[in-house]
Order: C-alpha cells, then structure tokens, then sequence
C-alpha cells in the first residue's frame, strides 16, 4: 500500500471512529479512490477503485477490490475479487474470490472456498483452517486442524495438530510438517520430498533447553508485570480508565477499527520519518510510544472487561476501587491464560490489544456519549 494513503487514513479513520453516532448503522469514509467503511452489519456490492478497510461484526463483500483489501470482523466473508493483497481476521473468515497477490489470513475458522485462486502465497492460522481452492504460490499454515484439499504449485509448511491432505489436493513443491498426525487421501499428491519435522525436545541439555526454561518463567514473569499494570491502571487513574471502559462498552466495534487502524499506519509512519534522515530521532521517539501504546491497549482491554463484569454482576460495586481492581486483576489473568491456547491465543491478544488502543483513542473525545460503567 501507498504511505502516504495509510497515513492520511488513519488520521481519517480515527476521526470517523471517534465521532461517528453509536449503533449497527455502517460509518464510511472516502480518500480518493481508497473506501474506510465500519459498522455492526458491512455488506460492500459497490466496487473499489483503490484499497479497501472495513471492520465490523459482520463483513460481506462482494464487490471487487483493484488494491489492497484489510478486513478484520466477527464473521467475514471475502466473495469480491482482489486485486493486490488480503489481510483478513476474524472469528470465521471465508474466502470465496480470486486474489491479485498474497492472502494473509488469521481466524478461529479459516475457510479458502474451491472457487477461489490465490496468485501469489497464502498464508492462514487458526483453530481450523480449510483449502480447497488454488494457490499459484506457496502455503504456510499453522491451526489445531488443517485441510488442504486443492492444488498448492509451490511448497507447503505447516504446523498443526492434525493435517488432512484430501483428493484434490496437488503440491507441486515439498511439504513440511510438523505434528503427529498425517492423513492422505490415495488421490493426492506430492511432486517434492514429504519431510515431518521433529520438535526438538524440551528435556535437551542444550542451550535451546535453557532458552525454553528461560523463555517459561520469564513468560509468567511477564504476565505478573501485566497483572500488576492493570491493576495499577484501574486504581491509580480511575477517572482515565473509567473513560476508556465506557468508550469501549458504547463503540466496540469503532474502537476495533480504530486500533487496527492505528496499529498498521503508526509503522508506515515511523518508516517515512527514518527515510528522511532527519527525522530519525523522532521516529525512534514514536517507536518507543508505539510499544508502550501495544501494552497499554492490553491492559485496558483487561480493565475494561473487568468493570463490564462488574457492572453486570454487581452493579452496586462498580464504582468501588476495590471491586474494579480485583475485576481487573482477574480479567487480565485470564486474558494471559487465554494467550497461552496455541494458535487461538495469538488471535485473542491481536484483538484485545488492537480494541484497547482504539478505545484508548475515542475516550480522548471532549464528551463520551455513553451510558455509565455502573
């Protein structure tokens, strides 16, 4: 994608996030030929000259897409050819058209229809994960289950509990694979070598096994910092994260748009700046804002769930300090114990933190029109 388009995007997204009314009513933003679209219910039959960016709870999209097309939902249905590349991720993503490029694609259920040609590479992870169409590229792919039953011309890598080769499927390169379980059907095929990798074991004596035992206990290291953050989120700033809470609860679906927005324009932004030369210090500025803008937007996903819990079920305590920080304390340990489940985890903590940032962003608004946490 253009630069200089992401970056005025995001300035435009934010504001449409930011101001846009509440409800299921879709807000659409327009910079030349490019299309920003977010709503509860997205359904696109128009066509798009440029890049496409639409986030909602349900995204049908129909129409074709001559650039880019970023799509990030509930459920998303991508049936509208692509001309460039598809970045995609939700609970059940489906993709039913033909992609110019490369789809990258990220989602509890992940399905590529047999109608469907990728000209370039796929890439997909999720809980379950189902080719059936063709890619002219290679594949990657990492899921609890994988199926791939349609014709890869490149070579295939795949990482998955179980890995289904089914009739249709025709790999013209090498396939790798880890996991313990193989299943081919006697009418596919392989035209390269059939490698199983082996996980090295965590029992080495070697310096991988100290990295492993390194990399276990500082990783619960880490998830007590952030415990201790969201607590000290929801007790030291209350009034802060108390804004954050509610702009989240009113507008979840502008805050997810303009997280992800905000994700994917910051780095553009960053790079244009080293380009300069001169801009170089302040790049490294932003860039460290950026990081700490990833984990603030986890942690106040964490708060936010937590005040919504209370609210719920004991409403009478939801202004109550001490209510809101065990809530958060809670909220945050099961979005760590959540992060660990493989495969499912990283798309959890993609959206929380994508979600935190963007509420972060509307509770800025001078008024938030939103009913109360309590």
């Amino acid at each position: 994608m253009r630069y200089a388009s992401w970056i005025v995007a995001a300035a435009a997204m934010s504001a449409i996030a930011a101001w846009a009314a509440t409800g299921d009513e879709a807000v659409e933003g327009i910079m030349g030929a490019d299309r920003f679209i977010v709503g509860g219910s997205v359904i696109r039959t128009e066509p798009v000259a440029g890049d496409f960016i639409g986030a909602g709870g349900t995204l049908e999209l129909a129409a074709p897409v001559k650039g880019d097309e970023v799509v990030v939902g509930g459920n998303v249905r991508v049936g509208g050819a692509v001309g460039q590349n598809l970045y995609a991720a939700g609970g059940r993503v489906n993709v039913d058209g033909a992609i110019g490029r490369n789809a990258r694609v990220a989602g509890g259920k992940v399905q590529v229809g047999a109608g469907s040609t990728i000209a370039g590479n796929l890439t997909a992870a999720g809980g379950n994960v189902a080719m059936r169409g063709t890619v002219k590229g290679y594949m990657q792919a990492a899921g609890g289950e994988v199926l791939i039953d349609g014709p890869v011309e490149g070579d295939v890598a795949i990482t998955s509990g179980r890995l289904t080769l089914g009739p249709k499927a025709h790999i013209g390169g090498n396939l790798s694979y880890r996991g313990d379980d193989l299943a081919v059907d006697p009418a596919a095929s392989v035209a390269g070598r059939t490698d199983r990798l082996a996980s090295a074991s965590p029992d080495s004596h070697s310096v991988y096994g100290s990295a492993r035992t390194y990399g276990f206990h500082g990783g619960w290291i880490w998830s007590a910092g952030l415990v201790l953050l969201a607590a000290l989120f929801a007790a030291a700033v209350p009034p802060a994260s108390i804004r954050v809470s509610r702009s989240l609860a009113a507008h979840p679906w502008y805050s997810l748009l303009a997280g992800f927005v905000a994700i994917v324009c910051i780095p553009f932004a960053v790079i244009l700046l080293m380009v300069t030369v001169i801009g170089i210090p302040l790049a490294m500025v932003v860039l460290l804002g950026y990081l700490i803008l990833l984990v603030l937007g986890y942690v106040a996903t964490a708060v936010s769930v937590g005040d919504a819990a209370v609210s719920k079920w004991r409403p009478a305590d939801a202004q109550r300090s001490s209510w809101r920080v065990l809530a958060a304390v809670v909220a945050m340990l099961a979005l760590t114990l959540i992060a660990r489940i493989p495969f499912v985890g990283g798309l959890v903590v993609f959206i929380a933190v994508i979600v935190g940032i963007g509420a972060m962003f509307m509770a800025t608004r001078p008024v938030v029109a939103s009913p109360a946490v309590a």
